[in-house]
């Protein structure tokens, strides 16, 4: 009867740390290999209590009456320490396997590439137990989008990538993709300020994707190679009246004035001296990019009074475009209204539709005439 007591006790006490620690960490995944390293802790601790010999009296008095009797250590409980022992190694290793795990959200445009592929998991040398892919396939929308295509497209990718979002608190969280870049920015704005991990990228003429580095730099050699890197440059700004600006990102490839005219307002252009497919290699790299462009949004509108609205045109990697996204989201009330358009090169204008990423009105599709 005492054993039963104890082990019951130990049970309720690991179940109230394993409450406690689950409030503190806010980690939904793991809550499962917690509880049972906690409970395993508990059997474990009941039955080590039997290795132990005591022997004493109890008294109680109460002005019912008095209670007399002995409280003996119980015998060592063999199966609860078995338990307790197989439940700490069973949470140990889920608890692993959880925090090893690699979630990619995979924003499919015009054409269907997936990480799960069996060479390119080779190729990034991941570990295929481990990958654990969500894709986000917005083929059916890519090339046609009205109203009606796009508040189903916002609602698809509000749903996955909060769902995707909820996993970052305890797994390693990667992005890659090609759909539209106003989907891409829209999405990293629903990140709700959490930061992607790890990025791919897929690379056209080797059919094949690459990681971003991720590494810091230490060796003379590193430092001299990241000197390379093109640095992003903004032209000068003049600043005047005007309630609407275009800011042009090239990066890829060089946003041309002829795809412009269809904007009247000033053009203020943010780019490297020499775009090119996948001119972005690193992590720290990407962050460059993505703090000079917001440090940029951020400067126009002390530099322009009357700003209202912002055109956000660019030829950028998909890392770059859902990363801006995640910041924007997450400073949200220090920018103006930021529209992200997209270019079809056989269109008239050439920018035919954009998607409200910032303000009041976010999530709203413009379509431009």
């Amino acid at each position: 009867m005492l054993s039963l007591i104890i082990t019951i006790a130990m049970l309720f006490i690991a179940f109230i740390v394993w409450i406690i620690v689950i409030n503190a960490s806010k980690s939904k995944q793991t809550a499962l290999p917690l509880l049972l390293i906690h409970e395993g802790i508990g059997l474990l601790s009941s039955g080590i209590l039997g290795c132990f010999e005591f022997d004493f009296s109890l008294n109680i008095d109460t002005k019912f009456g008095a209670a007399f009797g002995y409280i003996k250590s119980p015998d060592t409980n063999y199966v609860l320490l078995a338990c307790g022992i197989v439940l700490i190694i069973l949470g140990i290793i889920l608890w692993h396997s959880i925090r090893t795990r690699v979630y990619v959200l995979n924003m499919l445009g015009k054409v269907k590439h997936e990480i799960s592929d069996v060479e390119t998991i080779n190729s990034l040398k991941l570990k295929d137990y481990q990958l654990k892919e969500t894709v986000l396939d917005l083929r059916w929308a890519a090339n046609d989008v009205n109203q009606q295509t796009w508040e189903k497209a916002k609602a698809q990718i509000e749903e996955y990538v909060s769902e995707f979002s909820a996993r970052s608190d305890a797994s390693t969280v990667c992005f890659t993709g090609m759909a539209p870049i106003p989907f891409e920015v829209y999405a990293g704005t629903c990140m709700a300020g959490r930061m992607i991990k790890r990025f791919f990228e897929y690379k056209r003429s080797a059919d094949t994707y690459y990681e971003l580095i991720h590494k810091h730099i230490f060796s003379p050699i590193e430092r001299i190679k990241n000197k390379k890197i093109p640095a992003l440059t903004e032209t000068v700004l003049t600043g005047d009246d005007s309630s609407e600006v275009v800011i042009a990102v090239s990066i890829t490839q060089t946003v041309q004035d002829s795809d412009l005219t269809q904007f009247n307002y000033p053009i203020i252009r943010l780019g490297i001296d020499k775009p090119k497919d996948n001119a972005i290699t690193s992590i720290m790299q990407l962050r460059d990019y993505v703090y000079k462009t917001n440090e940029l949004i951020i400067k126009i509108k002390s530099i322009y009074p009357s700003l209202k609205r912002i055109n956000f045109v660019s030829a950028v990697s998909s890392c770059y475009a859902f990363d801006l996204g995640c910041k924007l989201g997450h400073l949200d009330n220090r920018f103006p209204e930021i529209v992200v358009h997209h270019y079809v090169a056989t269109a008239t204008p050439k920018y035919k539709y954009g998607i409200v990423v910032t303000g009041e009105n976010k999530g709203r599709l413009v379509i431009n005439n």
